[in-house]
């Protein structure tokens, strides 16, 4: 169940988290998506985006996933959503467009089986309360093409888009919509019942994301050896990044990972609604 790690950490993440304590949400996406540009890792579009949420919900999913965890402590993290449209330096980040599936949906909107419970009509700025989120993090995946890296190509986010579009891709391994179900049981059962977690069972955010980068042949989780996809595995995965052991073993140049996080919660308190 618990995904391997390398010897050592990914350089190319930079802990915000000092710099971030007290500034917005906001302020951190503009930032972290103009160093990616700066940086020629993307556009912003399809970047991963991770949250850490200190509502009821984002609790007991954090919670959920300290058994992911040598220490055994609460996941910094709740949810995983994917930005689908670059991000052109100038209009607010809050109005960029998301896909995600999300265990409890900012919009108000019910998820649909028919769209394997995706929902694409909602934006970025959903998750700009740093009192509601304090954490908070973003990765762009790019190419390593003889030693240099390059965004993913055209093709590759047409690709995505196409996917994204089409929840129902691959569902007989991704149902996405039936995952969603058994974590709501959860919840609402005060966390009485078994923890999903321990039986493999997938967080749908996650598992929507590793089945959209599935398409163009990255595996977010290298050396993973169970579909059981969760925010904690993709922390733990883009911290430790195999790119020199995994990826040079299948014979191709890889990805990389970069990007920046802040993290401002590690304790994992219910969060009062009234509470600033």
């Amino acid at each position: 169940m618990r995904r391997s790690v390398a010897d050592h950490k990914n350089t190319s993440l930079g802990n915000w988290s000092r710099w971030g304590r007290r500034r917005s949400n906001t302020t951190f996406f503009a930032e972290a998506l103009r160093v990616a540009n700066e940086h020629k890792s993307g556009d912003g579009a399809f970047s991963i985006v991770l949250i850490g949420s200190a509502d009821m919900p984002g609790i007991c999913l954090r919670r959920a996933q300290s058994v992911l965890r040598l220490d055994q402590r609460p996941s910094y993290w709740s949810h995983a959503l994917v930005i689908t449209e670059p991000w052109d330096g100038k209009s607010p980040v809050g109005k960029l467009a998301i896909a995600e599936v999300p265990f409890f949906a900012r919009n108000g909107e019910f998820p649909e089986p028919a769209d394997n419970a995706v929902i694409r009509s909602t934006t970025l700025g959903h998750y700009l309360d740093r009192r509601r989120d304090p954490n908070v993090a973003l990765f762009s995946i790019t190419r390593l093409v003889k030693g240099k890296r390059k965004p993913l190509s055209a093709a590759e986010l047409d690709i995505l888009a196409r996917a994204s579009a089409d929840p129902n891709l691959d569902r007989a391994r991704y149902d996405l919509w039936a995952e969603l179900g058994v974590w709501q049981q959860y919840f609402w059962s005060g966390e009485q019942l078994p923890n999903p977690t321990l039986s493999g069972q997938p967080i749908p955010a996650a598992s929507f994301i590793e089945m959209l980068f599935e398409q163009i042949g990255i595996d977010l989780t290298p050396a993973a050896s169970e579909r059981n996809s969760a925010p904690e595995h993709f922390w733990t995965s883009m911290r430790w990044w195999l790119q020199k052991d995994v990826q040079a073993q299948r014979g191709a140049d890889g990805a990389v990972v970069t990007g920046c996080y802040v993290i401002r919660d590690q304790g994992a308190a219910v969060r009062r609604s009234h509470e600033t």
